[in-house]
Formats: structure tokens, C-alpha cells, sequence
């Protein structure tokens, strides 16, 4: 991907999310690519924002499709094995059954467009 593009995309708050995930500045996959963190950050982003497939970001980040999902999958595979742990162990108190179908119901007398959910997280 042409650096000036990029340039214009880091932002503070890019790194800070990058610092705050443990995002190490340098990715290496299994399979011998190396990969910019931040860059990293930003295909993993891309992927899970918008529904898209692998071939529709290969001009954004200019790596083949093999390179962009190895890079996706090490990116989350470290998130998680670093911050799992914050999901795992929640307050279930605030996840109980209980509490879902409170929080849906309070999401429905507002209008939400769908009807036949069951919880929102």
C-alpha cells in the first residue's frame, strides 16, 4: 500500500488503540511475512468493519490473499490470548439472563428494528 495513504489513516488514537491491544510493532507470521503493527491493526480493522472478502482489500494493503488472512488471524490470535481474559471473567452479574432480557426490552420500547431478538451485547 502506497505509505502517503497510509500516513493520512495513522492517527493518534490508531496508535493508542494499538498500545492499549499490546500490538507489537512488528508482526511475523507463521509462514515467514512480516507485517508493520499498525498495518496489521488496520487489515484486522477493515476485515471485521465492513463485511468484505480478502480479494476486495488485497489493492488497499497491496499483499496477496494468503499474506492478508495469515496477518488477520495473528493479529486476533494475539488479542486474544492477551485480553480473553476480559470477556472470560466478566461481571456476570451484568450478563445474567436476568439483565439481557432487561437491557432487549429497554432496546425494543425505543424501536429497534428488529423484533425477534433475543439478547444485545
Amino acid at each position: 500500500m502506497k505509505l502517503n495513504v497510509w500516513r493520512n489513516f495513522v492517527s493518534k488514537r490508531l496508535i493508542l488503540l494499538a498500545e492499549a491491544l499490546q500490538i507489537p510493532p512488528v508482526i511475523r507470521c507463521s509462514q515467514g511475512s512480516i507485517c508493520d503493527g499498525i498495518q496489521a491493526l488496520c487489515i484486522l480493522l477493515k476485515r471485521v468493519s465492513y463485511p468484505c472478502r480478502y480479494n476486495d482489500i488485497v489493492a488497499l494493503f497491496a499483499k496477496p490473499v494468503p499474506v492478508i488472512s495469515k496477518i488477520t488471524n495473528e493479529v486476533l490470535d494475539l488479542i486474544y490470548e492477551k485480553h480473553s481474559h476480559l470477556i472470560e471473567h466478566w461481571n456476570h452479574n451484568l450478563l445474567s439472563p436476568l439483565k439481557l432480557e432487561e437491557h432487549r426490552a429497554s432496546i425494543s420500547a425505543k424501536g429497534a428494528l428488529l423484533d425477534n431478538c433475543k439478547a444485545d451485547i
